[in-house]
C-alpha cells in the first residue's frame, strides 16, 4: 500500500513534466536569413529581456533586445539580396512573423554612423563619430610618457 501510495505521488510530479513540451513553449525568437527561394541561410538570436550589450528596439510593434552586431549582420544580408525576418519558434519550427526589420532598426538607432560591413568586421563598433581608419592609426600609434594607451583601464 506504502508503494502504491509512493509511486501515485511520484507519478503526480512527474506528469507536468512529461507534458512540459506542449505546455511550456520555448519561446525563440531570431532574425533569419534566407535566400531567395526561401533556403535558410543564417540566423541571430534576438531576445524578449534585457541583457549586457543589448538594447531595446521594436520589431512589428514588439519590443526585442538586440546587439548592434545583429543589426549589422542583417543589413549586410540585405546587402547580398537575401530575405531577413523576425521568424519565431515554439519548438515545432520556425514562422515568420515581421518582413523587413533591416527598415525598421539601423545602425544610427545605436548612435552608429559606421558602416554596417565595418562593424561586422570589427565585431562591434569603435564610437560613433570614429571612422574605421581613425581607429586603425590609433591602435597602432604609440603614446605619449603622461598618455595610457587606449583601451587600457589601469589606474595606478
Amino acid at each position: 500500500m506504502k508503494r502504491l501510495f509512493v509511486f501515485t505521488c511520484f507519478g503526480a510530479l512527474l506528469a507536468p513534466l512529461a507534458n512540459a513540451e506542449t505546455s511550456m513553449p520555448l519561446d525563440e525568437f531570431s532574425i533569419v536569413s534566407r535566400d531567395t527561394a526561401g533556403n535558410f541561410v543564417g540566423s541571430h538570436k534576438i531576445f524578449k529581456r534585457k541583457a549586457a550589450g543589448m538594447k531595446q528596439v521594436i520589431y512589428c510593434e514588439e519590443k526585442y533586445w538586440v546587439r548592434p552586431y545583429t543589426v549589422a549582420w542583417t543589413q549586410t544580408e540585405v546587402e547580398n539580396k537575401r530575405i531577413v525576418r523576425v521568424e519565431y519558434s515554439a519548438g515545432k519550427g520556425w514562422r515568420p512573423i515581421c518582413a523587413n526589420p533591416q527598415t525598421q532598426v539601423t545602425l544610427n538607432d545605436f548612435g552608429i554612423k559606421q558602416d554596417a560591413s565595418e562593424v561586422m568586421y570589427f565585431g562591434g563598433f569603435n564610437g560613433a563619430s570614429e571612422g574605421v581608419f581613425d581607429s586603425m592609426k590609433r591602435g597602432f600609434s604609440t603614446p605619449k610618457a603622461d598618455e595610457k594607451p587606449a583601451g587600457s583601464y589601469h589606474t595606478n
